[in-house]
């Protein structure tokens, strides 16, 4: 019997350039496939990529502040002129009410129930002249009671004009006892009359 021929190779042996070339073309081509993906990743976020502008994100608005500070400044302003003039067009409207309670107590030598709510906004009116004065109490108060009630509303209108007079001629930012006295006295006439009529 003759022996095998070294031809003739079993099924193991058959290809053995091709298991091996198998056992390493896989971790080889896992590889060079991870190895792709990231380079292909990196290139598209380079390519997507949107470059920053130093101090744009950042909260760097240091070039913003002086024309952010200067708007403030000019609205602050603004509101210090408005405060201003609604205090003056207050004082113009205590003096007005003065006048009108006192006449209307002339024709009818009486307090009707619409000069007394013309007493309370007359009140209301003063409280907030002597707050934006810089006042806040009745320390001053009324110093001389009217010995009558026709003096009383003749005092009421010469109080409530001269604290006109004294609004108007009061710079703004400026706290100004003159104007803070006044308006005590007024308010403590303004008590006296609606007392005197309870």
């Amino acid at each position: 019997m003759r022996p095998a021929s070294h031809n003739s190779l079993s099924a193991d042996s058959a290809p053995p350039s091709a298991r091996s070339v198998s056992r390493l073309c896989v971790p080889a081509l896992a590889c060079l496939l991870v190895f792709s993906a990231s380079i292909a990743a990196r290139a598209q976020g380079s390519v997507g990529a949107v470059p920053r502008v130093a101090g744009a994100m950042d909260g760097d608005d240091s070039k913003q502040s002086p024309g952010r500070e200067e708007m403030l400044k000019n609205l602050e302003v603004k509101r210090r002129e408005l405060a201003y003039k609604e205090n003056i067009d207050r004082a113009k409207e205590s003096a007005a009410l003065g006048a009108e309670i006192r006449q209307a107590y002339e024709r009818s030598k009486t307090l009707g129930s619409a000069e007394q709510k013309k007493l309370g906004r007359l009140e209301k009116l003063t409280r907030s002249i002597r707050e934006d004065a810089g006042g806040d109490d009745d320390k001053e108060g009324l110093k001389e009671v009217p010995t009558d009630q026709q003096a009383s509303f003749v005092q009421l209108q010469k109080l409530s004009e001269e604290l006109q007079t004294k609004v108007e001629k009061t710079p703004r930012h400026v706290v100004s006892t003159s104007v803070i006295n006044t308006a005590n006295r007024l308010l403590g006439l303004i008590r006296h009359i609606r007392a005197s009529f309870k």
